[in-house]
């Protein structure tokens, strides 16, 4: 790296470095449902506690509402 003369790319990179990212067979969904289904499970990890599940999330009550709607 400290010797080369232009940009270095991941062709660059020695084979321990690179890594590949596996995608599931499955179709891809929207982000939107892909968050639905997380707040799902943050809200079965509260408990079904809204409020706690909004903490955890960092969001407003009201905006974790609009996000389930």
């Amino acid at each position: 790296v400290i010797m080369a003369d232009g940009p270095i790319g991941v062709k660059d990179l020695p084979d321990f470095l690179k890594y590949e990212i596996e995608f599931p067979e499955e179709e891809p969904m929207p982000l939107r449902d892909m968050e639905r289904q997380y707040i799902k499970r943050v809200l079965l990890y509260a408990e079904g506690n809204k409020t706690k599940a909004a903490k955890i999330l960092k969001i407003s009550r009201k905006t974790l509402r609009d996000k389930l709607d």
